[in-house]
């Protein structure tokens, strides 16, 4: 289920880095919900 899971993940990814010009536009958004899932993360550990 694993190797599904990754192909489908780099499947996508693939085609987006040879477009070139798309490259840039995915690494923004994966970045952004990145950052956000850190900033909460911190944030739950101090309360306890």
């Amino acid at each position: 289920m694993l190797m599904a899971d990754d192909k489908t993940t780099k499947t996508p990814e693939q085609p987006v880095t040879d477009s070139g010009p798309g490259k840039e536009t995915p690494p923004a958004p994966p970045k952004e919900p990145e950052k956000v899932s850190v900033s909460p993360e911190p944030e739950k550990k101090t309360e306890p």
